[in-house]
């Protein structure tokens, strides 16, 4: 066989490119096959093949050209290397046939009498015709092969035929394994054909062969003298019969064996399409409500074509664009319904993604689905997607066909680029993860949630303005389901007329109506206008969403036609604002029972969102009689006032809170003193509402939160809550924290109260996270106060919750935040692990603050994260001897050395020295001076090889830009450094713009000082240092974050930046403050 070696190692057949018919399978030459260590492949390297063909210029299989294996730049890999063609004989082109031509003129050689001839036209006919005869078209790579060794027994047409059945073969496989099985079956067809003819040639040798026969019987007496002769060969003829019969017997078990293997890639090829319809299927039957999806849900991601300006936006990383889809099937169709209702593109141009690696490592599961789903179709829950093949995807949608340009008439090329892009990136993470557990792409995420689809906007670049995405149209089932569907698909479910009076009548009340959303917000002034409102509303049918303010005083009666009107038109989202509700003088026999309506609507089985605004009095005028069946509302808010008498207030909010068992989301709208009631209340309940997970408690004024709950399964988790003041604290606020539900607070605090502050830990023993606002003075006091708390309870075998502790200072003079320590517990560590954050220009702090004196001395050793803006030589020598004993557990430090000396300097240094975690080292230096160029050379002398961040400024009167060259050519000094940030407030000279460049390019491939990069002026281009062919050494970190702020260039100068940036790993680009154009 040609493709099978010794020890099971494939080897590949080869044979002399010669004319037709001139060398017989005895010229075939088998070379063993490698493996590719990368792909794990098998390959024929070219010097093997050069050793057995001398000449040997290139190599064909049939009349195609085989090319060598390129990698990823598209250059030939070295060495070089073909692919492995199993079952085929690729053919050898030399240079010149030389000592060939003796075996080809024997190969080409016609036979002397008829008698020889005859024979081996005999055996030659019969060897054709029993290979041929075995052959069957879903036969596997083998067959082709057996035909190819007898070749020279056909005629011309018949080995164009056997050529392009072999052809043939390959593409058919290569369908069945894509799944293509439409193209299979063209593809086999065509195989058919040839085989026809291969047939009729075995047919025409076969009359031969008879003639043949009797020209032997006629002529028998002749040869009698030979006879002996004959029967020896013919022996011979048996014996190789035989041997021709065992190989046959072992290709038919080959072609068995591989008909088998395509049918076992076939079933694989079936169970990866039913896995990824069952992924498709659990995301098109999701179902969601209205408050949890605020955008579509359904979109595709393209590959979009790089314009100029695009490269220099975004140029180091690939470009996608977002398509929604219409979410139409059987619950848009009508009775005489004209269009059709399967899911297709949104009338709209598309959006471009913003940071795309993260939206994929994000979404890509999800939108593979989406992907895999337009590429095979699928049909469930009443939505049809068809295949790619028959999905006019893009048909009649121009906004979209003027971003997809050339590519709307065969959208399968993007489908697939966009599929492969997804898993690679999937497969990259997982290599990068070395994680030990094997999960596929699609078992990751199934379908969005709320949350996702919520963050999912801020991936996207909006600049239509358009108020929601898509130009796509909110709808809702009969079933109570959300969809988003397109203008046609819309009008399709609502009558144009009734919308049209619909939206005159909102207009006509100076209200707002969003058709997209199906949302109105409106104000009726009198029952008059609210009787025609709620006639257009009800007819119109398809608002999801409506806010209203009731501008009369409303009557028991009145109250009942709107909730009528609100069940009638299948309303989800209600808000009702009262603020006129006072109460009729007409109508106070009803007086203690006016709001029941509006009570009850939380009951009428449609309604998911219900939020009362300003309803006068509301809980002393719902009657104590009245009733509530069990609701479905997932979001629930009400105002309580203080005028409201406590009684009605726990009366009516008990009953509401049994039968909305269904909440999710609810919110209380409250004067101050009603704090502690509010939660007494829901807690009472919490048992019973299982669904509920956030209650949040806000003032009626400010909208402020002043508490949040957060449950799950009817328990509590977190309690969070804010309280301006402890030394104004209020007695409903004391109240609330003498509950002891606390897990998180945040307090300001005055000077000399920091003890009250264990109070708090003692009743409420949950407390994890403390912040605290204070005055600068108390900061110490503070800091002491807990971790001398903490230190005791540990002694005492007492449990600790508290994690954290975040002090923000404010001075007496300032109201804004200056300083920011943090203070972290963790269990395993007895001390404390603080980090600061210490912003103030002016330095007055780093001069004459006493409590800064006494952190940096106690707590100097325990500083994970230090960021100092102009640090002063005293604090310096703080840190210096608070370290000198303890150590140093800085991990991250920014230092900015204005204001330092020498002295300090050298503190500083040993503080860094000390420092044996650090990882992160920043220097801001400001080059206006000659000392500070002196610090900085200090500085980069000693600590370049160890910095991550440099931040560099000077005098916008002069170029100083030459001195910070002198002291760091290139970045060899800086082969760490991974933040670069320039502030130059004036037009840069070439030399100085030649150095940037420099410093922003990526690091040459060996380490040699004297390669940098240069620069030219005629054609804009940016010249890398040169790349050695030697093993590659980086002598520098690629950057991740380079800011250039207040450049002035011009567009020439602009675009040799651009192109100077090393873009392979860079995760932020800023020119803020410059004249930059990306055009």
């Amino acid at each position: 066989m040609a493709d099978v070696g010794t020890d099971e190692q494939p080897v590949q057949a080869f044979r002399i490119n010669a004319p037709p018919g001139s060398i017989s399978a005895l010229d075939t030459v088998s070379i063993d096959t490698r493996i590719d260590p990368e792909t794990g492949r098998h390959i024929v390297l070219w010097s093997d093949i050069q050793e057995a063909f001398e000449g040997a210029r290139s190599i064909r299989n049939g009349g195609r050209a085989v090319s060598f294996q390129i990698g990823k730049d598209l250059k030939k890999l070295d060495p070089r290397r073909i692919s492995y063609y199993p079952g085929v004989i690729l053919e050898v082109v030399v240079e010149s046939l030389g000592h060939y031509k003796q075996v080809i003129a024997t190969s080409t050689a016609t036979p002397h009498n008829i008698n020889t001839s005859a024979q081996k036209s005999n055996t030659g006919t019969h060897s054709i015709t029993r290979q041929v005869a075995g052959l069957s078209i879903t036969g596997a790579k083998n067959t082709h092969q057996s035909l190819a060794l007898y070749s020279g027994d056909l005629s011309p047409e018949a080995r164009q035929s056997l050529q392009m059945y072999s052809q043939l073969h390959g593409s058919y496989v290569e369908a069945i394994m894509s799944g293509q099985e439409a193209q299979a079956a063209i593809i086999k067809h065509s195989m058919e054909v040839h085989f026809d003819r291969l047939q009729a040639e075995i047919d025409k040798n076969s009359d031969l062969q008879r003639q043949i026969h009797e020209l032997q019987q006629t002529t028998r007496q002749e040869v009698l003298a030979k006879q002996n002769e004959m029967l020896q060969q013919q022996e011979e003829m048996l014996k190789e019969q035989e041997e021709m019969r065992k190989e046959q017997e072992i290709l038919r078990q080959e072609l068995l064996e591989k008909q088998q293997q395509m049918i076992n890639m076939q079933k694989q090829t079936l169970d990866r399409l039913v896995i990824i319809q069952s992924r498709v299927q659990a995301v098109l039957i999701q179902t969601y409500e209205l408050h949890e999806y605020p955008i579509p849900r359904l979109f595709i991601i393209l590959p979009k074509e790089m314009r100029f300006r695009d490269r220099l936006g975004k140029p180091f990383s690939d470009q996608f664009r977002l398509y929604f889809l219409c979410e139409c099937g059987a619950h848009t169709m009508s009775e005489r319904s004209k269009i059709q209702h399967e899911i297709h593109m949104a009338k709209h141009e598309g959006y471009d993604i913003d940071r795309p690696t993260e939206f994929f490592q994000k979404y890509g599961p999800y939108v593979l689905t989406m992907m895999q789903m337009i590429k095979y179709g699928v049909t469930v829950a009443g939505i049809i997607v068809p295949p790619l093949a028959h999905f006019k995807l893009v048909e009649g949608i121009e906004a979209a066909q003027k971003t997809l340009n050339s590519a709307t008439q065969d959208i399968a090329p993007l489908v697939d680029e966009t599929i492969t892009y997804i898993k690679d990136q999937s497969n990259k993470a997982d290599v990068d993860s070395e994680s030990s557990t094997t999960v596929t792409e699609l078992d990751r995420l199934e379908v969005l949630e709320g949350a996702d689809l919520r963050q999912l906007e801020s991936f996207l670049k909006i600049k239509d303005g358009s108020r929601v995405l898509g130009n796509l149209y909110r709808i809702v089932t009969l079933e109570g389901h959300v969809k988003w569907v397109c203008i046609d698909h819309y009008r399709e479910n609502y009558r144009e007329t009734a919308v049209q009076q619909l939206r005159d009548t909102v207009t006509a009340n100076g209200g707002t109506f969003i058709e997209e959303k199906g949302s109105i917000e409106i104000q009726i002034v009198s029952r008059t206008r609210a009787a025609e409102f709620y006639s257009a509303l009800v007819k119109a049918r398809g608002i999801q969403e409506l806010d209203i303010m009731l501008q009369w005083d409303a009557t028991l009666d009145d109250l009942r036609k709107f909730s009528d009107a609100i069940t009638m038109a299948n309303i989800l989202g209600l808000t009702v604002d009262g603020a006129y509700c006072e109460g009729p003088a007409l109508d106070v026999i009803n007086r203690g029972r006016r709001y029941d309506p509006l009570i009850q609507l939380a009951s009428n089985g449609r309604l998911r969102a219900l939020r009362f605004k300003w309803c006068i009095q509301f809980f002393s005028r719902v009657s104590t009689s009245f009733t509530m069946m069990p609701s479905q509302l997932h979001v629930l808010e009400i105002e309580i006032r203080k005028e409201d008498k406590e009684v009605d207030i726990r009366r009516v909010m008990t009953r509401i809170l049994e039968g909305c068992q269904s909440v999710v989301d609810l919110t209380l709208k409250i004067d101050d003193i009603l704090l502690s009631l509010s939660f007494d209340l829901v807690i009472e309940k919490l048992c019973k509402m299982k669904r509920l997970e956030k209650l949040a408690v806000k003032r009626v004024y400010d909208k402020k939160e002043m508490a949040v709950m957060r449950a799950s399964e009817g328990r509590i988790e977190t309690v969070e809550a804010r309280f301006p003041s402890l030394k104004q604290i209020k007695k409903w606020e004391q109240e609330f924290i003498d509950q002891g539900l606390l897990t998180k607070v945040a307090l300001g605090i005055d000077y000399g109260l920091e003890g009250h502050l264990l109070d708090i830990l003692r009743r409420n023993p949950r407390i994890s996270h403390f912040q605290i606002e204070c005055v600068d003075a108390s900061v110490p006091a503070v800091i002491e106060t807990v971790t001398s708390a903490r230190t005791a309870a540990l002694r005492n075998g007492n449990v600790w919750v508290l994690q954290k502790l975040e002090v923000v200072a404010r001075d007496n003079e300032s109201r804004f935040p200056d300083i920011t320590s943090t203070v972290e517990f963790r269990e395993k560590d007895k001390t404390p692990i603080m980090s600061m954050n210490i912003k103030k220009w002016d330095g007055r702090y780093l001069h004459g603050s006493d409590y800064l004196n006494v952190i940096f001395s106690k707590y100097g050793s325990s500083l994970v994260e230090l960021n100092v803006e102009r640090t002063s030589d005293k604090h310096a020598q703080l840190l210096d001897n608070a370290t000198k004993e303890n150590g140093s557990k800085l991990i991250s430090f920014e230092l900015d050395p204005y204001l330092l000396t020498r002295v300090g300097l050298e503190s500083m240094g040993r503080v860094i020295e000390r420092s044996r975690s650090l990882q992160e080292l920043g220097l801001h230096l400001d080059l206006s001076a000659g000392i500070l160029v002196d610090k900085a050379k200090y500085l980069l002398d000693r600590y370049g090889e160890k910095l991550a961040r440099l931040y560099l400024t000077g005098n916008p009167d002069e170029d100083w830009i030459p001195k910070v060259k002198e002291l760091c050519p290139t970045r060899h000094r800086l082969p760490k450094l991974s933040e670069f940030r320039l502030d130059y407030r004036s037009s840069i000279p070439w030399p100085s713009l030649t150095w940037i460049c420099t410093m922003i390019s990526s690091p040459p491939q060996r380490s040699d000082a004297s390669l940098s990069p240069q620069l030219s002026m005629q054609d804009d281009s940016f010249i890398p240092p040169h790349k050695s062919a030697s093993v590659e050494t980086r002598t520098w970190k690629s950057l991740t974050r380079i800011q250039l702020a207040n450049f002035r260039l011009d567009p020439h100068e602009w675009r040799i930046v651009v192109r100077a940036i090393d873009f392979s790993v860079l995760k932020s680009l800023s020119f803020c403050h410059s004249n930059f154009v990306s055009k």
